[in-house]
């Protein structure tokens, strides 16, 4: 487990799994998982636009969503991850 400054938040990184690499964020919001594609493109600079997870990702009618503090992301296969403000 490590200290992430930038959002306020406890963060353990797994490197491995059915899924592939996975992290678990920890902050004031609650503990949640990013995985897969959410997670690479939270790392890939979303996380300081969009702030700490607020929920686990969920199926939606078109694909996957998962909620964060000023953002959502979406996944489909047609269009993979797709990040809009709340």
């Amino acid at each position: 487990m490590h200290y992430w400054d930038a959002n306020d938040a406890d963060v353990q990184d797994f490197d491995g799994g059915a899924r592939g690499p996975v992290m678990f964020v920890d902050s004031g919001q609650g503990g949640f998982f990013v995985f897969a594609d959410f997670r690479q493109v939270y790392l890939d600079g979303a996380a300081y636009d969009c702030g700490v997870p607020v929920s686990d990702e969920y199926d939606t009618e078109d694909g996957t969503r998962q909620g964060f503090a000023t953002c959502y992301m979406t996944w489909t296969e047609e269009g993979g991850v797709v990040v809009y403000e709340n």
